[in-house]
C-alpha cells in the first residue's frame, strides 16, 4: 500500500511540474513593463523577425491574421520589427493632425496583439517610417506606451533613437550571454536630414560597446545577431552578374544577377537596394568577431542566407501586401540561439501560406488583397460583368429580333 501511495505521489508531483509554465524569457519591473531579455530554462531564445508592413492607418486583414498567426505558430521569446511599419506617402495631402492618426492606428495593430500575448519587442526604423510627417521621436513614444516595448536610444544624441543593443542574461539571470544589435540604417537624423546608410557615429559606437561586452565577458566575445532596415553594399559580393537571358536573373540599374549558389541559399526576387554611402560597418563587424549575421529588410521580395568573410548576411522578405511583395518569398524569418552554443543559430522562414489556414481561402484573401495581384483582381471582376453584358446584349437584340417578325 505505501508503495502504491509512493508511485502515486511520484506521478502526481511529475503531472504538476509538467503543467507549470516554462519561465518566460524576460524579467518585469513592478508595473509589469519588460525590464530585460534573459534564456528560457531550456537554453534557448526564440526570435520572430517581421519586415516592412508598411501599410496604412488600417491595414489589410489577411496582412493583420499573418502576423497574428506567426506569433501563435513561432511563440517567439522576442519580436523583432525591421523597419518599414508604415507607408511613406501615409495619409498623402492630409494635415499632421490626420497622419500622426494613422500612424498610430497602424502601430496599434501591429503591437496590441503582441501586448495581449505578453511578447516583448524591439523596432528598428525603415526608410519610410519618418517620410510620412510623424518624427522618430514621435514613433519612439507610441511603441514605448506598451509594456513589451525593449530597447530605443533614449541618452545618446550622437546617435538616432533606432540604434541601441539588447542584451540577453543567461537562463540563470545573472549575467549577459547574449547580445542584438539594433541598427538605425534610414530616415530622419536629429539633425533633420535625410540618409540611408550607417554612420561613422554608429559604427564606431559598435566597436566601442563590442569590446566593453568582451571585456566584461573576461575577454571573450559576446555573440551576437544585429538588425537593421537596409542592406549593407557588400550583398553584392553574394550575386554573380549574369546575362540578360540567365535563368532566374534580376535586373539592378542595367545589370542582371543571380544568386551565387557557392555562397548563398534562398529566393532572389530583385536587386537588392543597399546603403547609398559605405563607411565601413560590415569591415568593422567582421573585426570584432562577435556578430553571427547581420539581418535586413528593406527589399520585399529578396530571401536568402549567405556567408561573407566569416559572417551570414540575411535577407528578410518583406510581410506587406499593400506595397510591392511576391507571394514566392512574402512570409516572416525565425531565429532559434542556445545559450549553450551562443556562437551559432538557426534560422527559416514561414511564407504567408506556412502561417495563413486554407489553401484556397488564402489564395482568395492574397488575390483581393496584395497588391502585385490587381491585374488578376481586375481581370476577376471584370470578366463576369462583361459577359454578363454580353449575354444581355445577346439577349436584347433577340427580343428586338422576335418584336420585328411579330
Amino acid at each position: 500500500m505505501k508503495r502504491v501511495i509512493k508511485i502515486s505521489a511520484v506521478i502526481i508531483a511529475a503531472v504538476l511540474l509538467l503543467l507549470q509554465p516554462c519561465a518566460a524569457a524576460h524579467i518585469s519591473d513592478s508595473d509589469g513593463n519588460i525590464s530585460a531579455l534573459k534564456f528560457n530554462s531550456d537554453g534557448k531564445f526564440t526570435i520572430l523577425q517581421i519586415s516592412d508592413p508598411q501599410d496604412d492607418g488600417t491595414p489589410r486583414s489577411a496582412l493583420l491574421e499573418a502576423m497574428e498567426r506567426s506569433y501563435d505558430i513561432v511563440e517567439p521569446d522576442l519580436v523583432v520589427f525591421t523597419g518599414d511599419m508604415v507607408l511613406g506617402k501615409i495619409e498623402k495631402g492630409k494635415s499632421i493632425e490626420v497622419k500622426y492618426a494613422a500612424v498610430k492606428a497602424a502601430i496599434d495593430a501591429y503591437i496590441k496583439p503582441i501586448e495581449e500575448r505578453g511578447i516583448p519587442f524591439a523596432v528598428v526604423f525603415g526608410n519610410h517610417d519618418d517620410q510620412c510627417g510623424v518624427t522618430k521621436a514621435q514613433q519612439v513614444e507610441m511603441y514605448r506606451s506598451y509594456k513589451g516595448c525593449i530597447g530605443f536610444n533614449l541618452t545618446d544624441e550622437t546617435l538616432d533613437y533606432g540604434t541601441y543593443n539588447i542584451p540577453i542574461l543567461d537562463s540563470a539571470g545573472e549575467k549577459t550571454a547574449y547580445n542584438l544589435w539594433m541598427v538605425d540604417s534610414a530616415g530622419n537624423g536629429r539633425d533633420g536630414k535625410y540618409y540611408e546608410y550607417v554612420s561613422e557615429n554608429t559604427i564606431g559606437w559598435y566597436t566601442q560597446t563590442s569590446e566593453l561586452l568582451k571585456r566584461a565577458n573576461g575577454g571573450e566575445p559576446v555573440y551576437s545577431l544585429m538588425f537593421q532596415h537596409i542592406p549593407v553594399p557588400e550583398i553584392y559580393e553574394l550575386l554573380n552578374e549574369a546575362s540578360a537571358d540567365t535563368d532566374g536573373a534580376v535586373e539592378k540599374n542595367g545589370k542582371y544577377y543571380t544568386l551565387n549558389t557557392g555562397l548563398a541559399n534562398g529566393y532572389l526576387g530583385e536587386g537588392p537596394c543597399p546603403c547609398e554611402e559605405n563607411f565601413g560597418e560590415f569591415d568593422a563587424i567582421v573585426a570584432g568577431g562577435d556578430v553571427s549575421a547581420i539581418i535586413f529588410g528593406h527589399d520585399h521580395v529578396n530571401s536568402f542566407v549567405g556567408t561573407l568573410r566569416g559572417v551570414d548576411i540575411v535577407q528578410t522578405p518583406g510581410i506587406s501586401l499593400l506595397s510591392y511583395g511576391d507571394s514566392k518569398a512574402r512570409g516572416v524569418r525565425v531565429f532559434e540561439i542556445d545559450e549553450n552554443n551562443p556562437k551559432s543559430y538557426s534560422t527559416h522562414t514561414l511564407s504567408y501560406f506556412d502561417l495563413m489556414p486554407g489553401g484556397i481561402s488564402s489564395r482568395i484573401k492574397l488575390l483581393f488583397q496584395a497588391d502585385e495581384f490587381i491585374p488578376a483582381k481586375i481581370a476577376v471582376i471584370a470578366v463576369p460583368c462583361l459577359a454578363a453584358v454580353v449575354i444581355l446584349a445577346v439577349l436584347g437584340i433577340k427580343k428586338l429580333r422576335k418584336k420585328k417578325h411579330s
